[in-house]
Order: structure tokens, then sequence, then C-alpha cells
């Protein structure tokens, strides 16, 4: 059975999660990791929160992990609950929270909670986009 998804008139880019994100995330892995190796050779000087090595698995697991799982996530439940996907300026949003959590984790705050915040805000909106397709579905 197939219900018809209401169109979308607005960029491709933001019609379906997997683009975004999926873009978003090798892009943050093309710059990210050959900054990331520099700063751990000692060739550049930055002012990061944590020291290189705590840096690189931060953002592995709450960076680009997330990201991929968030693509994945928001292209197969539209398949699973055949309702429609997270598209528009609430994908836009998510992605900005993401993409700012990658942003705050670069700035020396004097404490990580700022940081650890807005990624577990982006991981909790996740959870209830999430929750809210499936128990819909």
């Amino acid at each position: 059975m197939s219900i018809d998804q209401p169109s979308y008139q607005g960029p491709a880019f933001l019609s379906y999660g997997f683009r975004p994100f999926f873009l978003c995330t090798a892009l943050f892995a093309g710059v990210g990791i050959p900054i990331w190796t520099l700063i751990l050779t000692g060739a550049g000087d930055a002012k990061f929160l944590y020291a290189p090595r705590d840096w690189h698995a931060h953002e592995m697991l709450f960076g680009f992990l997330p990201a991929v799982i968030t693509g994945f996530l928001l292209t197969a439940i539209p398949n699973w609950t055949e309702r429609p996907p997270l598209r528009g300026v609430p994908l836009f949003l998510l992605v900005a929270l993401w993409l700012s959590g990658r942003l705050a984790i670069a700035i020396p705050w004097p404490e990580p909670l700022v940081p650890a915040l807005v990624d577990a805000t982006f991981l909790v909106m996740l959870a209830a986009f999430v929750w809210r397709e499936i128990s819909a579905g």
C-alpha cells in the first residue's frame, strides 16, 4: 500500500535527510582529518578545548557517527512508515544544530558544557523525531 506524499517545492538539497547529512559528513571528514593530522603532528598551533586525540575521539562519536546515522534514519524512516520525510526548514534546522556542535567544540570555552549541550540537543531532537515518526507510522 502506498500513500501519496505531499509535493515538495524547496531545494533538492533539503528534500531528504541523506543529502545534507552525508554531504556535511564527507566535507567534515575531508577538512577535519587533515587539520587534525597537522595539529597532532605539531605543524599547526590551535587552541582547542581538547587535546588533539580527545578532539578526534569526540568528533568521531558525537560528530561523524551521529551525522551518518541521522542521514540513514531520515531517509529510511519514511520508507518504513510511509510518512513524508523531514524536509525543508525543519531539516535545515537539524543540520544547523549539528554544524553548531562542530563549531562549538572548536571554540575554547571555559567549560566543556556548551559543546556538550549542543551535541546533546542534536541527539535529543533526532530521537524525538524518530520516536514521533515510528509511533505515528
